[in-house]
């Protein structure tokens, strides 16, 4: 693939909110069993008027995107695409609510309308006044994969196009209750610099929303060199990509982020591949800083960008049992799943 270099991005996560700069000396921290984003003031970018009828998605993503194209000093991208695992799902319970409620008689469309997966995307084309490519991916945890794999088919078609590339899911009271009574996430309060000190079932729920603004020209900066994926995977299909994803890589630049859970039937592979293929690299972790859903990978992406930038990695990356060392990286490696499947490899370089 065609290296895909990061003009501009910007972030709304449980740690924080803003476009590119430093990362901060010390994380926000969390006793919950759910970590949910901090948000901005979104009057800064929209109306009031226009904010009365927007979704939490919507409002996160346009936020996001003005942020990021106004960073990279592009008013308006050759192509809009979004990732998202489950849509703007609580606007879809919101709906069915309403329908219940009313004994399903007649209802106002507003909340079908904004509930459908590709509205964020829509309600930036409309922002943008773009009639160009518009697109959304909805594959689980394959999602930002799939929309960063399309961004690279534009590339190859056209290297000075430029691609508004975002991920984003909410956290919503009904899904949380759902995965929760299928074991996803820990049935205590846990505090998130902990996550990883106790071996036990379940993890922390997460939200979150990140856009990038790419391009295949060249250019001085951070690019993502390298990608992967495949849904279902062995031992051996693993090592082998994680090992494509280090070839050239030095031990002494590279820093490789886990998406590590807290999750201990999860975790394992991620353990196993410390002990072997990366017992030489520095390995981080960010999951503890997010909370999983199906594109915390955007999260990884957002934070890989700015360690390179930033020429070094804070100690939060790095909490017990992982060890802080330090690195002045070139390179960072990400390596994710969710719950053992959607295995997804990044590689971002300091060009």
């Amino acid at each position: 693939m065609k290296a895909l270099f990061i003009l501009g991005k910007a972030s709304i996560s449980p740690q924080g909110f803003g476009a590119s700069a430093p990362l901060p000396p010390t994380p926000y921290t969390y006793e919950e069993r759910a970590l949910v984003a901090v948000e901005p003031d979104y009057k800064e970018e929209m109306s009031p008027l226009d904010l009365r009828r927007m979704n939490k998605s919507m409002k996160m993503g346009v936020w996001c995107a003005k942020k990021a194209l106004g960073e990279a000093g592009i008013p308006q991208p050759d192509a809009i695409i979004t990732a998202t695992g489950l849509g703007c799902l609580q606007d879809t319970v919101n709906f069915l609510k309403t329908i219940i409620d009313s004994d399903e008689t007649a209802q106002a469309p507003t909340y079908f309308i904004s509930s459908t997966h590709n509205s964020v995307s829509g309600q930036l084309a409309l922002r943008l006044k773009s009639t160009l490519y518009n697109y959304t991916y909805c594959h689980k945890s394959l999602s930002l994969y799939s929309a960063l794999l399309d961004a690279s088919l534009h590339a190859e078609e056209n290297s000075r196009s430029v691609v508004l590339v975002g991920a984003l899911d909410e956290h919503v009271d009904v899904k949380f209750r759902h995965y929760d009574l299928r074991g996803w996430w820990r049935k205590e309060p846990v505090h998130n610099l902990r996550l990883y000190q106790e071996s036990l079932p379940g993890t922390l729920s997460g939200e979150g929303c990140h856009y990038f603004v790419l391009s295949a020209s060249p250019s001085e900066g951070v690019a993502i060199t390298r990608m992967a994926a495949v849904e279902e995977a062995n031992e051996s299909q693993i090592e082998r990509l994680t090992m494509e994803m280090l070839e050239g890589q030095s031990e002494k630049e590279t820093l490789v982020l886990l998406g590590l859970s807290g999750d201990e039937p999860s975790d394992g592979v991620y353990h196993k591949l410390r002990r072997t293929l990366l017992s030489s690299f520095v390995v981080g972790a960010f999951r503890h800083l997010c909370g999983v859903y199906h594109t915390s990978d955007g999260f990884a992406l957002y934070l890989a960008d700015q360690v390179l930038r930033d020429a070094s990695a804070p100690a939060y990356l790095f909490p017990e049992p992982l060890q802080s060392l330090p690195i002045v990286p070139r390179s960072v490696v990400i390596y994710t799943h969710l719950r053992g499947s959607g295995h997804v490899w990044y590689r971002l370089e300091k060009l």
